[in-house]
């Protein structure tokens, strides 16, 4: 029988950004190996890049994709 999955909160550094911030384990993937990080508000870490660069990021690819219809 597993265990149960006991929440870990961690302080890692952002691989963009640079800065210390809170990880919250939120579970695991359905792989059953790999855990889902999110943040103090609930939103996902996507590797070791923060919520608010994963956005940034995002956000700035989209202007330039939909800039090139125009």
């Amino acid at each position: 029988m597993e265990n149960p999955v006991k929440e870990e909160i961690t302080l890692s550094k952002c691989s963009n950004c640079g800065e210390i911030k809170h990880r919250i384990q939120n579970g695991l993937y359905p792989d059953g190996r790999n855990k889902v990080w999110v943040n103090e508000e609930g939103k996902k870490w996507v590797g070791r890049k923060c919520p608010e660069c994963v956005v940034s990021k995002m956000k700035s690819r989209m202007q330039e994709f939909r800039s090139k219809d125009k």
